[in-house]
């Protein structure tokens, strides 16, 4: 990475925020649970009970983070960006 910006004149970072929306707390922790990488690999390593508890404190996770008041889910979450001037 950064042999590709070796030449910008100047490098910016930028915090930035999104909201990830789910129909429920269970769609959300099946969707990470199933596709994203680390949440996949962790419940890749329990045996089926444990996957399950793993799910079930997941789900109770993302509802103490639940800013919707509707009954679907919304999660605020932030990344970073980089931004190069060539």
């Amino acid at each position: 990475m950064h042999q590709l910006l070796q030449d910008a004149s100047t490098l910016r970072t930028q915090r930035r925020a999104f909201t990830m929306r789910f129909r429920s707390a269970e769609e959300f922790a099946d969707f990470f649970i199933s596709r994203c990488g680390p949440t996949l690999k962790a419940a890749e390593g329990l045996d089926p009970v444990g996957r399950e508890r793993f799910r079930e404190e997941f789900v109770e996770l993302v509802r103490t983070h639940d800013d919707e008041l509707k009954g679907s889910v919304a999660v605020a979450a932030e990344y970073l960006t980089r931004i190069a001037d060539l």
